[in-house]
């Protein structure tokens, strides 16, 4: 199958890298410009690539008239669990289902202005302390490369009582939790 899709899928990436990218990268400048001249100080520079402190509140939105909570708990995920891709657990957390702290938090959003290239960035609270790891963006963050609005945008992040709780419970990572301190 992947040889069968290869010749297709570099032909999509070329024409991407050769329109998109290639407009994105030359028009760079073009693009700062216009956003300096509309926010004017309140616009910071790009810094992918660099070292960069954001901040900002764990905080919910609402989407369509629905209020999108804050946070998730574990719970979720087994309520989500259809059996079928993309919502099919691994067999671990099927088994564990029962030893698992079902309202233990797992995600939560905040309104820091992340894109590609933070994942994996910790997540700090105001004393210092470890809460959380930055793994994605929701839907309405992918225009944060152009333009930012706290209104939807939301960086999502693995909640560390979440990684705590699998890696005691599903993952029986006793000399992992033992290092950190657990």
């Amino acid at each position: 199958m992947a040889r069968l899709l290869d010749p297709r899928n570099r032909e999509y990436r070329r024409r991407y890298e050769d329109s998109i990218e290639a407009t994105l990268t030359s028009s760079a400048s073009l693009i700062a410009q216009a956003r300096f001249a509309t926010g004017g100080a309140n616009t910071y520079p790009d810094a992918t690539f660099t070292f960069r402190l954001e901040y900002g509140p764990v905080k919910g939105y609402v989407q369509n008239g629905q209020k999108i909570p804050y946070a998730t708990v574990i719970s979720g995920l087994y309520k989500r669990a259809t059996g079928v891709e993309p919502f099919k657990l691994p067999p671990s957390w099927v088994k564990a289902k029962s030893k698992l702290k079902m309202s233990t938090p797992f995600n939560f959003v905040t309104t820091v202005d992340s894109h590609g290239g933070n994942s994996g960035s910790p997540t700090i609270d105001t004393k210092g302390e470890l809460v959380g790891i930055l793994f994605d963006g929701n839907i309405e963050s992918l225009p944060n490369r152009f333009v930012y609005t706290d209104e939807v945008s939301r960086s999502i992040h693995v909640a560390s009582q979440g990684i705590v709780e699998a890696l005691r419970k599903v993952y029986k990572a006793d000399r992992v939790l033992k290092e950190i301190g657990m």
